[in-house]
């Protein structure tokens, strides 16, 4: 079973922050959303 987190945030870069701790913590990026760019969908 596929586990998803869904980050979410101002589009600054806290949220680039937020995006790379995940990724370096073993997510990978799944989806993210064009016309809201300061969403990410990530999963484990």
């Amino acid at each position: 079973m596929l586990i998803y987190r869904s980050l979410t945030g101002k589009d600054d870069a806290s949220f680039c922050h937020k995006v790379t701790k995940a990724l370096s913590e073993g997510r990978q990026l799944h989806e993210a959303a064009p016309p809201m760019p300061s969403m990410a969908m990530l999963r484990k």
